[in-house]
């Protein structure tokens, strides 16, 4: 026989055409342990059932371990007990191929009519058809004994249970502005309010992303209506998640730590906005990808008491260190000085069960398997003399997205009529779980420190792309609505699911849009300007040739002008030249370059190359003929003095002469 898909090996020839139990659609959980108790069981058959087939139900040997509950859901059934055959009438017949039988147990004697549960315990079943002597594929699934005389379970504790889950999807902002939700985020979203419609009382959490949620409010009715529908559910937890697919481990590891916080804000503020009638859950972060010491810093950082582990998250983190945790109980991250952080963990064995629920055209019966194992967990915990205080079992898919709806409604079906298992929000889970202890200890798990910048290209993309946007929206006037867009495009940059090249055609649509603006504003190639006076201006020409009004900072710098004023900033009407005067003071005379940059409004932004003007300075001509006249004022009485001295030397050598004279000397 065949069990989802895996072949079994059962006696006798297979019939040419043979009718097979396509489906379990519903069941007991347990049964009486007294003879004559039943149980029922609703299947689909593959055709009608001819008078002389009957369904056969075969229980096998009882298990006692959550392994041999996979086991045997995967085909590799203990020994078999019993076979009983079920006559089905006209009064069993539902609708179609569809029928409802009821299984009698006993719990002693032997007969084919009734099935064999001797002892307490959980059994395997296998639900086939016989004709003529030969049973046909059959379905697996399992049935809980009860204690002799034992007609409900005990109650002494229960295990809790908490659903998690996450929507995500492909980036709905398209570069040209406009949203496109693809259907495969569309279906995400539907199957999560088919969830929270179908689940109550189960209460389930669910880290929805914000950027598809906005893009869905202003799409089309049917999509607004599933908002809608979010919105008014009263089994909704709204966990806080950033506003695209953004990892805070890459995050820290890419120098992104602040983009990463700016996106849980966007995130919070768009869920708020979109789903105003519910509240956003800071406690829990849910993780789904690997996490390192400096993820669990940011996120420990930002207020997160608790994160929550994916399966595929637990595999990857820290070498898979979490896998060999109590799951029923918290554990600590630890990052290094002491630091810690509380962790929960979804159920790993349980997580591959839910994904493959989630995909299965039976998932009755892999929620059937998924009780056993619940089951099988409680007592095996309680035999051990332990308690169920301080534990829950998270369930959730192995990437943590969302589990089918059919999944959950048979989860939902099959758990609420368990009195020892408990559905419960994943709030009070987090609140009623302890931490597991060693020796008194809590059981702490360090985290590896994150190797240096691993790739800074986006966080210098980011960055690059932030500026430009700031420097060109300061240009415009305050209604312009294209830099709110290219904020919207720079929000999705940071997305997981964007390769380089989609990220790149964002940045292409600001840095070409605002080019254009960049171009829209010219000045005079080049010019001579004449300062007459030490203290002047320059009258420069730039024009706008775009649609709008634009700002631009004028930037003059030169080694012989100052600018009293310094940089000017002058708003350029549309479609115009405007006259600018900068006022300016002359340092000396001559001619020398200056130069013009304009800017965007605040000064971050180059709007194209630097001009360069001459200036030619006569304004300090005054003084250089006042120098001149003392000058010559200098050198004439330099030369008075000169000759004066050289007239009296002269007349002192003549009257020595004289006073030599042979004349004289006579006398």
């Amino acid at each position: 026989m065949c069990v989802l898909g895996l072949s079994l090996a059962w006696a006798g020839p297979v019939l040419a055409q043979t009718i097979t139990v396509t489906s379990l659609l519903q069941q007991d959980q347990f049964v009486a342990g007294v003879d004559g108790a039943t149980f029922d069981l609703t299947l689909t058959l593959s055709d009608a059932l001819p008078d002389d087939a009957r369904i056969a139900v075969t229980s096998y040997k009882r298990i006692s371990t959550r392994q041999l509950v996979r086991d045997a859901a995967a085909g590799k059934l203990t020994s078999p007990i019993d076979t009983a055959l079920i006559e089905v009438s006209a009064d069993d017949n539902v609708e179609g191929n569809t029928i409802s039988i009821t299984v009698p147990i006993e719990t002693v004697s032997r007969t084919k009519d009734a099935l064999q549960l001797s002892a307490s315990g959980i059994y395997p079943l296998a639900i086939g058809v016989q004709q003529d002597k030969t049973i046909s594929t059959a379905i697996v699934t399992f049935i809980e004994r009860l204690p002799d005389n034992q007609t409900a379970p005990s109650v002494s504790e229960s295990l809790d249970i908490a659903l998690v889950g996450a929507v995500d999807g492909a980036v709905t902002m398209q570069p040209d502005g406009t949203s496109m939700i693809d259907d495969a985020s569309r279906a995400e979203v539907s199957n999560s309010v088919q969830i929270l419609e179908a689940s109550p009382p189960l209460p389930v959490a669910v880290a929805l992303k914000p950027e598809i949620i906005e893009s869905l409010v202003g799409s089309t009715p049917d999509d607004a209506s599933l908002v809608d529908a979010l919105n008014a559910s009263t089994t909704l937890e709204l966990l806080s998640a950033p506003y695209v697919d953004f990892d805070p481990s890459k995050a820290t590891a890419s120098e992104l730590g602040d983009e990463f916080t700016d996106q849980l804000r966007l995130g919070e503020d768009a869920l708020l906005t979109a789903l105003p009638g519910q509240n956003v859950d800071r406690g829990v972060f849910f993780v789904r990808d690997e996490l390192d010491a400096g993820g669990a810093q940011l996120l420990r950082d930002l207020g997160f008491r608790t994160l929550l582990l994916s399966h595929n998250s637990q595999k990857d983190t820290g070498n898979g260190i979490s896998l060999m945790a109590d799951s029923t109980r918290k554990i600590e991250f630890g990052f290094g000085a002491g630091a810690t952080v509380d962790v929960m963990l979804a159920e790993p064995n349980l997580s591959a069960a839910m994904t493959r629920g989630s995909t299965s055209t039976n998932p009755y019966l892999v929620a059937q398997q998924i009780v056993a194992e619940l089951k099988l967990l409680r007592t095996d915990l309680l035999s051990r003399g332990e308690t169920l205080s301080g534990r829950t079992v998270v369930l959730s898919t192995d990437d943590g997205s969302l589990p089918s709806a059919a999944l959950v409604a048979a989860l939902v079906a099959s758990l609420s009529s368990q009195p020892d298992i408990s559905l419960v929000s994943l709030d009070d889970a987090v609140a009623d779980t302890s931490v597991s202890l060693v020796d008194g200890r809590p059981v702490t798990a360090e985290l590896p420190v994150p190797d240096a910048v691993v790739d800074s290209t986006l966080a210098r993309q980011i960055v690059d792309v932030t500026s430009r946007v700031n420097g060109f929206a300061s240009m415009l006037p305050d209604d312009d609505m294209r830099p709110d867009r290219w904020r919207r495009l720079l929000r999705v940059l940071p997305d997981a699911s964007l390769d380089e090249q989609a990220r790149q055609a964002y940045v292409d649509v600001v840095t070409d849009e605002t080019s254009a603006i960049a171009a829209a504003v010219s000045a005079p190639a080049s010019t001579t300007f004449t300062l007459g006076g030490r203290d002047s201006s320059i009258r420069l020409t730039l024009r706008n040739d775009s649609d709008v009004a634009l700002s631009v900072l004028v930037r003059l710098s030169s080694s012989k002008l100052s600018f009293p004023e310094g940089e000017k900033t002058v708003t350029l009407p549309s479609g115009t030249t405007t006259a600018v005067e900068i006022p300016v003071t002359a340092r000396s005379n001559g001619r020398f370059p200056v130069y013009l940059t304009l800017l965007t409004a605040d000064g971050s932004q180059t709007l194209g190359s630097t001009a360069t003007f001459t200036a030619r300075v006569n304004a300090l001509a005054g003084l250089g003929q006042l120098v001149t006249g003392i000058g010559l004022l200098l050198l004439i009485s330099w030369w008075a003095h000169h000759l004066r001295k050289q007239r009296r030397l002269r007349h002192a050598e003549t009257d020595a002469s004289a006073g030599r004279h042979p004349a004289s000397e006579r006398n």
